[in-house]
């Protein structure tokens, strides 16, 4: 194999043209810090792309998130303060489904495909692995 190594077959200059970079919405990697910033800034865009990166970091926050809420939770044991961080929850949680939305997008699939998480047993297990596929290497119908 000559030159640098490029995944699936995606020219060297990955899918934006050459000496352009590609942006969060077009499914470009991010880290840590970029993926919880920028799903803040486009937490009701449910167009473009989400790449692997930029949606399991968000993930592994809303984690990190719930973990502390519950904790504070069980310390205080207040029902009205349950109620309010239950309250928060669902929000933080919706957050999560625009990226979702952008990640199917990424595999070239409709972000409807979510609604399969609501099938008991299977539905999850369907949506997960839908979630972990590799995106299209270049641009696909939705970006």
């Amino acid at each position: 194999m000559s030159g640098p190594y490029t995944p699936y077959g995606a020219p060297p200059g990955g899918y934006a043209p050459q000496g352009a970079q590609r942006g969060y919405l077009q499914g470009s990697p991010v880290d840590f810090q970029s993926a919880i910033r920028l799903q803040i800034e486009n937490v009701t865009n449910f167009n473009g792309r989400a790449s692997l990166s930029a949606y399991w970091w968000y993930a592994l926050a809303l984690f990190i998130v719930n973990v502390v809420v519950e904790i504070l939770i069980i310390a205080i044991g207040s029902l009205p303060l349950t109620l309010l961080f239950a309250l928060v929850m669902i929000a933080v949680g919706l957050s999560g489904l625009s990226v979702a939305v952008r990640r199917m997008h990424d595999t070239d699939k409709s972000g409807w495909l979510l609604l399969l998480g609501l099938i008991p047993f299977i539905g999850g297990i369907i949506v997960l692995v839908l979630l972990v596929l590799p995106g299209t290497p270049a641009p696909n119908r939705f970006g």
